[in-house]
C-alpha cells in the first residue's frame, strides 16, 4: 500500500507540474466501474489535489446523457449550491478546449 501511495503522489506531482488536465465522464464512470457514487471515484482526489479536470460526456446514446447532465451530476453529488455551480462554471471556462469547442465544458473544479 505504501508503494502505491508513493507512486500515486509522484504521479499527482507530475500531472500538476505538466499542467495536465484529466477527462472524467461521470455517468460512464458510475456504470462501468460499478461504484455507487462519484465519491468513490477519482474525482474527489483530483479536486482535493487541485488537478484540473474536464467534465465530459461519452456515448450519449448508450448512457442517455449530455454535458449539462454530467455537470449537474457532479454538482449534485458534490452538494453544490446554485451559487457554487455558477462559480465553478466560470472557472471551467479556463480550460475549455479550442479543439472540442462547446462539446467540452471543462475546468478546475474546486471542492
Amino acid at each position: 500500500i505504501n508503494d502505491c501511495r508513493t507512486f500515486q503522489n509522484a504521479l499527482i506531482n507530475v500531472i500538476k507540474q505538466k499542467n495536465i488536465v484529466i477527462e472524467v465522464c461521470p455517468s460512464s464512470n458510475l456504470r462501468l466501474t460499478g461504484i455507487e457514487s462519484l465519491s468513490q471515484s477519482s474525482i474527489p482526489t483530483f479536486l482535493q489535489t487541485q488537478i484540473p479536470i474536464v467534465v465530459a460526456s461519452d456515448d450519449p446514446g448508450i448512457f442517455a446523457t449530455d454535458l449539462a447532465k454530467e455537470i449537474d451530476l457532479v454538482a449534485s453529488q458534490r452538494g453544490w449550491t446554485n451559487k457554487k455551480l455558477d462559480e465553478v462554471k466560470l472557472l471551467m471556462q479556463k480550460f475549455s478546449s479550442p479543439v472540442l469547442g462547446k462539446k467540452a465544458f471543462s475546468g478546475l473544479l474546486i471542492s
